[in-house]
């Protein structure tokens, strides 16, 4: 039995800079950008603590290795992660919590240490104009 060979009619193939994409009815452009100073400032802060927190860990994780070989080093990582990432870490969730409106004492119970209003209404200004920062941060401490 034979087998006969067909033919295929093929089309000559198109090259891809002479076909035109079939033109896509869009909706009107929304408005992109909601120039909200509290929200932008809100994730900025939400952007800090985690970063913040993500410095902290990487230190730890680096005290770890050179605990036993060079224990200064370790001594140095050490003081560094306690003493100040710990308080910038403390001054940055305080400024979230003014910025999205929440109490003091919903975010710190009573007896912890006290908080510098000079402090925290620098690190609020960072990310967000508040008009008489010290005097509403104290306010908000109250």
């Amino acid at each position: 039995m034979s087998v006969e060979q067909k033919t295929v009619e093929q089309t000559p193939a198109k090259h891809w800079r002479t076909t035109k994409k079939p033109k896509i009815k869009r909706a009107p452009p929304a408005k992109i950008f909601d120039w909200n100073p509290q929200v932008i400032a809100i994730h900025q802060l939400r952007i800090n603590v985690k970063s913040l927190a993500a410095e902290s860990k990487l230190i730890r994780h680096e005290e770890k290795r050179c605990g036993q070989c060079d224990p200064c080093s370790h001594a140095i990582l050490r003081w560094h992660r306690i003493t100040d990432l710990r308080e910038a870490s403390r001054y940055a969730g305080l400024a979230l919590a003014f910025v999205r409106g929440k109490t003091y004492r919903s975010v710190e119970k009573e007896g912890s240490r006290p908080v510098e209003p000079a402090k925290l209404a620098s690190k609020i200004s960072k990310f967000w104009y508040v008009g008489e920062r010290e005097q509403a941060v104290a306010a908000w401490l109250k």
